[in-house]
């Protein structure tokens, strides 16, 4: 596959002026290790990994977290991965780069011969736990077989130093952030409490590469990380964590920076995400300028996803052809995994460590009680030694309805729902105006309120207390014909400014209250260079930039 080039530059044609990294991230070792199946997959594809960073010759191996799928690894798991690196990291060639001499790294040690070098920060997965805070990366740090880095334990503060290194005509600045809970993040974020070195770079001759291991993907408020929060003088941002893969470098318009998310190397789950195709990537980086060449995996099972709805095919089920419902959707279903294990050789390799049973998928969304499949597991038996999940090869889903019977979603139930996408949905679909104000919604603004603040109970009692206000001018002016309730609406309309102020008046005042906690957002890059005078935190409490003011949420265009 052709090559993504980072800018107009020309790349330097001799490899002494050039880095070579491959790129890879969430391997999970020992994932359902436990599995006669599928228990050993996260380990062929680390094997391959390995092996291809020896036949590339590269300079190291970048690995964006979740190296294992548990903080603690059971001693197989940690066997089979040390054994692993035993065989494919030593060795007697000699490392073409330079590093700064304030990180101590496995191959400078003269009691360890490593001919090919893995930096790694930690996931999710694999962080540090415990009352002294150690993982099985530790151990691998420990043990050289691993440089671990960008790992924080102090979670008030969060200070980022890069790893200094040069080829040749090329420098590069490796930085790290290891898994942070994304709230307590963004808190950071938001304070003013993260800091990054800049390396002394007056002639721009850095490369700046930042490896991350946090949501990308919105799952709530304050529960991802924005991408123009980053640091704008990074040059490429290598992005852990999320498992769908895009094929190439995106050009971020913020900051100019260019973001890749790689994707896992192994499915962890049974989603469409995961059963798109998995890649690790070559990025090469000579005269500040980057090519980045995705490899996709051979060794990966093979997987297919599918979604039916049975609402798409009524006219078959209610056929009278004298058969029972469930009987029809059992064929229909049948039809359906059929071709999905047909789809499924058209993903086998000529590899032959690549295991061949499918991870089949099939997600039946049902409205009608006498379509649901109950036995899901035993109907799955029937497709033992053709598939590798025989008993997880269905999932029966009932359609998530509103109450007027039409359906919100086609989401999974597992999927999280936010209160913010509750309420987007209510305002978007409402026919009737008065149906935004039942006690239901009101309940749901209060908590997505109270959500925005902070955990003060006076804070909690005057939004209550004044959601009960606009709740009770409802009851009292609401007549009983429901012909009249957008008129009388128009009159809350009129009315109801004084109290909307009164709501955000408060926060305000409670937020000028608590002097000892920032919750605004501040309009800066949330990263701070060390070295440069910082903004003063802000103590006062805003409705977040870009959500709905108090007044919006009540209110219908």
């Amino acid at each position: 596959m052709a090559s993504t080039q980072g800018t107009s530059s020309v790349m330097d044609s001799d490899p002494k002026n050039r880095f070579k990294i491959l790129l890879a991230t969430d391997i999970h070792l020992g994932y359902k290790e436990k599995c006669d199946i599928i228990g050993h997959d996260s380990f062929i594809t680390f094997e391959e990994i390995l092996k291809r960073g020896q036949e590339e010759h590269v300079d190291f191996i970048l690995l964006g977290g979740d190296l294992f799928d548990k903080a603690n690894p059971s001693k197989e798991t940690y066997i089979e991965c040390t054994r692993l690196l035993k065989k494919y990291i030593f060795g007697d060639a000699k490392i073409g780069f330079n590093i700064s001499d304030d990180y101590e790294v496995n191959y400078n040690d003269p009691n360890v011969n490593i001919a090919m070098p893995i930096f790694s920060i930690n996931g999710n997965h694999d962080d540090s736990n415990g009352r002294r805070g150690k993982s099985a990366m530790d151990l691998l740090h420990t043990l050289k077989y691993v440089n671990y880095f960008g790992k924080y334990t102090n979670l008030n503060e969060v200070h980022m130093k890069p790893i200094l290194m040069s080829k040749g005509t090329q420098k590069l600045a490796l930085y790290g952030l290891s898994h942070i809970p994304d709230k307590r993040l963004v808190k950071l974020l938001h304070e003013g409490k993260v800091t990054v070195d800049k390396p002394d770079d007056d002639e721009g001759q850095f490369f700046n590469l930042l490896t991350l291991h946090q949501n990308r993907a919105y799952r709530g408020a304050d529960n991802f990380i924005k991408e123009e929060y980053l640091p704008d003088f990074m040059d490429f941002v290598f992005w852990g964590h999320e498992h769908d893969y895009c094929w190439k470098p995106k050009q971020n318009g913020e900051n100019a920076f260019s973001l890749l998310q790689l994707g896992s190397s192994v499915a962890t789950s049974l989603t469409e995400g995961e059963s798109k195709r998995k890649n690790i990537g070559l990025l090469e980086i000579s005269n500040n300028t980057f090519e980045y060449k995705p490899i996709k995996l051979e060794t990966v099972r093979p997987m297919v996803f599918r979604s039916i709805d049975l609402r798409k095919y009524e006219l078959r089920l209610n056929t009278d052809d004298g058969c029972d419902d469930k009987t029809k959707v059992k064929e229909l279903i049948r039809e359906n995994i059929e071709q999905m294990i047909e789809e499924a050789k058209s993903k086998e390799t000529a590899n032959e460590a690549q295991p061949k049973e499918p991870l089949i998928r099939l997600r039946i969304l049902y409205q009608h009680e006498k379509h649901r499949i109950t036995s899901e597991i035993r109907f799955g038996q029937q497709y033992n030694q053709r598939v590798a999940n025989p008993s997880t090869i269905i999932k029966m889903t009932s359609s998530l309805t509103d109450r007027r019977g039409e359906g919100i979603s086609n989401r999974d139930p597992n999927d999280d729902v936010s209160l913010q996408d509750y309420m987007k949905h209510c305002f978007e679909n409402s026919t009737n105006e008065f149906e935004i104000f039942t006690p239901e919604l009101l309940t749901k603004v209060r908590e997505v309120l109270a959500l925005q603040l902070s955990a003060d109970e006076n804070a909690r009692n005057m939004i209550n207390n004044s959601l009960a206000r606009a709740c009770d001018f409802l009851k009292d002016t609401m007549p009983k014909d429901k012909a009249n309730i957008d008129r009388e609406l128009a009159k809350f309309r009129d009315t109801d400014d004084q109290v909307l102020r009164e709501i955000e008046t408060g926060i305000r005042n409670v937020g000028n209250s608590n002097q000892s906690t920032s919750y605004g957002y501040n309009q800066s890059t949330p990263f701070y260079v060390a070295g440069q005078k910082r903004p003063r935190a802000t103590t006062r409490i805003n409705v977040p930039t870009g959500q709905p003011s108090i007044k919006d949420m009540f209110k219908k265009d």
